[in-house]
């Protein structure tokens, strides 16, 4: 007859349950991924679109009827998107247990982000790719962490 003898196995499941709590706390990896996608777009106003990866979506020149308003305004010269800093400073990160996010509240922002018939795009935000890039670490450190 062969006996088996286990013992530790409440210790074990205690261990296991504790890291699987905090796996599932991700408010913090949320929390620090809006950051960095956050400094992302300040930079990303800071060099006029140039920290996007393709050309597709750098920012393009001003229309010279936009530059020649902002000069009767007395806002020119001056960066794009950028005469009163309302649009830049409307970004806000948030973090909760299910996401990470960073809005902007402005109303006129989507239609520089997607662009219109009448106004060409200007993304503010990092692409999908480049977002994953920026965040992949902050998650790669949070299992790392908690399954320790």
């Amino acid at each position: 007859m062969l006996k088996l003898k286990t013992s530790g196995i409440k210790e074990v499941r205690s261990r296991v349950s504790a890291r699987r709590e905090k796996l599932a706390n991700l408010e913090g990896a949320h929390l620090k991924a809006a950051i960095v996608i956050h400094s992302w777009v300040m930079r990303n106003f800071r060099v006029e679109g140039g920290m996007h990866a393709d050309a597709q979506h750098r920012w393009v020149p001003l229309a010279p009827s936009t530059i020649a308003a902002r000069v009767r305004r007395g806002t020119w010269p001056g960066k794009k998107l950028q005469v009163n800093g309302i649009l830049r400073m409307g970004f806000v990160p948030s973090g909760t247990r299910r996401m990470g996010k960073v809005e902007n509240f402005v109303p006129y922002a989507v239609y520089h982000e997607k662009g219109t018939p009448k106004m060409p795009m200007r993304k503010m935000f990092p692409s999908e790719r480049q977002a994953y890039d920026l965040i992949r670490p902050i998650f790669h450190d949070h299992v790392r962490v908690s399954i320790k």
